[in-house]
């Protein structure tokens, strides 16, 4: 007999002293019933977040120093959520 095939006959004989033990005492299992973290929520809820597009012809449509100044700024707030993150 391997290991594994004895590790499950033990099993198999535990839950069945276990449901005996029930029966005797009149307990009926049950599932545990706790309310649902809310970290964990919102980790789902990050899942479903549609990101706004930004126009592409309003970029487009920017002199050469308006464009400069706007990708720094973006750049900014990358470093920024770099940093938080």
């Amino acid at each position: 007999m391997t290991d594994s095939m004895r590790r499950a006959l033990e099993e198999t004989a535990r839950r069945r002293t276990q449901m005996e033990y029930n029966e005797r005492n009149g307990i009926v299992p049950q599932s545990i019933v706790r309310p649902i973290d809310m970290s964990v929520v919102a980790v789902a809820e990050a899942d479903y977040v549609t990101v706004p597009l930004e126009e592409e012809d309003a970029a487009e449509s920017l002199t050469p120093e308006q464009r400069e100044r706007l990708i720094g700024e973006i750049e900014e707030r990358m470093r920024e959520l770099k940093v938080v993150s």
